[in-house]
């Protein structure tokens, strides 16, 4: 389906490293990897729920990280602020016009959806399910091991009194996030023989 369609829709909706994140999901990683797996991998699963169209099943899984994403962030805000303060900061974000990406064949509605989900989750002393939503987030996109200095710095501040048990469980949510990406890496080198190949690619690409 993926090489079959070159509709209008299809070009607007998949710009650019759209397509080849589409790629990745139909044929695997050949050269492209400064792409992180988890949003190709995500649209190949789904695909078998779309009838085989990653198209439908890459814009599925954006749609719905974008709505369940807003959702989060209003509930994170409301930890700290009032309904009516969330809610209009959530709009306010939604009209950003870099929200534009939540809406196309990206990562990005799938990063912030778990970047989000981990946040929330260290607010509700969740730190299993903190800790696995950053190490997924680390997965879609390289900044995601950043989610690291958050979750610490809320773990710290809700674990008193200290105690070696807490120490380990601190080591443990930290290492989390950049968990994902050395994963990635590993998998690039059982795959090329190169562990550090996302930053040369990365330094091609941009260069």
């Amino acid at each position: 389906h993926f090489e079959q369609r070159s509709d209008l829709l299809e070009h607007i909706f998949s710009p650019f490293d759209g397509q080849i994140y589409l790629s990745i999901a139909a044929h695997g990683y050949t050269s492209e990897f400064v792409f992180f797996p988890l949003y190709p991998l995500a649209i190949h699963v789904v695909s078998f729920v779309t009838a085989g169209n990653l198209y439908a099943a890459a814009l599925l899984i954006t749609y719905l990280s974008s709505l369940i994403g807003f959702l989060l962030l209003i509930g994170l805000l409301r930890k700290d602020f009032s309904k009516a303060v969330a809610l209009r900061a959530g709009i306010l974000f939604l009209l950003f016009p870099g929200s534009l990406f939540f809406s196309a064949i990206y990562p990005e509605a799938l990063f912030f959806c778990l970047s989000v989900g981990s946040l929330y989750a260290t607010r509700r002393n969740h730190w299993f399910v903190s800790g696995a939503l950053a190490f997924l987030a680390a997965l879609t996109r390289p900044q995601g091991i950043l989610l690291a200095i958050p979750l610490l710095f809320e773990y710290r501040s809700s674990m008193r009194p200290r105690s070696h048990r807490s120490l380990l469980r601190a080591i443990t949510l930290g290492a989390a996030a950049p968990l994902g990406v050395v994963v990635f890496f590993i998998f690039a080198y059982f795959r090329t023989g190169n562990f550090l190949l996302f930053f040369q690619e990365e330094a091609h690409v941009w260069s």
